[in-house]
């Protein structure tokens, strides 16, 4: 569990230094777009793999709680606003 509280800072820490840098996929923003990266190039190393988990964990609770995950498109309100 340390492990992936550990993941959720790196992936704050990420997307503070690096957000521009972060490509933004269509649904899951930014945050999913590293848990997918992490995901398909299946690491070895147990914290990037924890941080992965901790960017999936982030991205469906934005996604829950406001229908939109942060850096999933500016210029849309959301999933939940469009209901």
């Amino acid at each position: 569990m340390v492990t992936v509280g550990a993941g959720g800072l790196a992936i704050g820490w990420l997307e503070k230094h690096y957000g521009a840098s972060i490509p933004t996929l269509p649904f899951v923003g930014k945050k999913g777009a590293v848990a997918l990266a992490i995901h398909f190039f299946k690491p070895h190393n147990k914290w990037i793999q924890a941080a992965g988990i901790a960017a999936a964990a982030i991205s469906g609770y934005e996604l829950g709680t406001t229908g939109a995950v942060t850096g999933e498109d500016d210029d849309v309100d959301g999933i939940a606003s469009q209901m």
